[in-house]
């Protein structure tokens, strides 16, 4: 149990921050959307560790923007120095697109069921939730199972990298209803966030997750992705 009370420690940090941003399954998808669309020659592993990296700060007692960076565009990302380094900058670019966007459209304004008490967090969750079915997370998972990049390495003391990748790994082993249901068994609160809202949480992520508002914010949003990547592309 004490993993899982850690890895919703660095989820809920979004929380008690007050940020926006996806959580590890949308940030794997649309680092495979790029990759995709722009058949890079770029190290496919290497983009999928560089855009898991930048959470590392919650374990690594680092400033945001000690691995974020704002203002980041695809040309950016395009033509970083490493495939490390260009999953990072993605990262980067999709926390703001995606916080713009769910803004700008209120893309879960007209949804019904969703608490009101951490909003915004359940939400992200509810967003992984709906990925879950979208993609193979076992080939996530063996993309950070390989020796880390060298500039990871050299940044961060080895045992906080591999710490950090642990994590993540099993993040993705489960649905995020799945780890709900241990938070709320677990009987705590944890960040303000007693065991009474998990079990709520644990309850409505997989029923929302098939309410077909719910399953069209989060295609819209995917779909906004895609059309920003083929902007970018096609503009060249």
């Amino acid at each position: 149990m004490k993993r899982y009370m850690l890895i919703f420690s660095i989820l809920s940090l979004g929380l008690t921050l007050n940020l926006s941003a996806s959580m590890p399954y949308g940030h794997i998808l649309f680092a495979d959307l790029w990759h995709q669309a722009t058949d890079s020659d770029s190290d496919y592993d290497e983009v999928i560790i560089g855009t898991l990296y930048p959470d590392i700060r919650y374990i690594a007692g680092l400033d945001r923007d000690e691995t974020h960076e704002i203002g980041i565009s695809l040309e950016d990302v395009e033509t970083a120095e490493s495939s490390f380094e260009q999953g990072r900058l993605l990262h980067c670019w999709v926390d703001e697109v995606r916080d713009s966007f769910v803004e700008e459209e209120g893309l879960y304004d007209d949804l019904e069921g969703l608490p009101m008490a951490h909003r915004s967090t359940f939400i992200k969750l509810l967003e992984d939730e709906i990925y879950y079915d979208q993609w193979n997370w076992s080939e996530a998972r063996r993309c950070i199972l390989g020796m880390m990049p060298q500039e990871l390495t050299a940044e961060l003391e080895a045992d906080k990298v591999s710490e950090w990748y642990q994590l993540v790994r099993l993040y993705l082993s489960q649905r995020p209803s799945k780890l709900m249901h241990r938070m709320a068994s677990s009987g705590k609160s944890y960040r303000g966030i007693t065991h009474d809202v998990f079990a709520l949480w644990m309850v409505r992520l997989p029923k929302l997750a098939k309410d077909p508002k719910a399953r069209e914010a989060a295609q819209r949003l995917r779909e906004h992705m895609e059309e920003q990547i083929a902007n970018h592309l096609n503009a060249k």
